[in-house]
């Protein structure tokens, strides 16, 4: 992803039946997705859809590496849409320890 994110973003976008996916399978398929979409700077990061997926699952996981990633993502997705203060106080959550709280 961090080296070639436009060939991370090819892979992704050939997974078949990439809606079936279900649990955590859905939830880092999203998250993948929206951050390839994020490293190749396309325009699909306006919708929090996708994103939200991933942050409906990670909310109530431990994996606190891939829940500070989730809420990273769905804050710059929010900033995007025009919304400067949410962001703020999504990525102060991502720096605490334990589980965090959707805003």
């Amino acid at each position: 992803m961090e080296t070639c994110p436009d060939s991370a973003l090819l892979l992704l976008n050939q997974i078949p039946q990439s809606e079936k996916l279900q649990g955590k399978e859905c939830a880092d398929y999203a998250l993948l997705l929206t951050q390839a979409r994020d490293k190749n700077c396309l325009d699909s990061l306006q919708s929090d859809s996708l994103i939200k997926l991933a942050v409906d699952y990670y909310q109530d996981s431990d994996d606190k590496v891939r829940g500070g990633k989730v809420l990273f993502y769905y804050g710059k997705v929010i900033a995007l849409q025009g919304d400067n203060e949410r962001p703020c106080k999504l990525f102060r959550s991502t720096r605490k320890a334990g589980r965090y709280k959707r805003i």
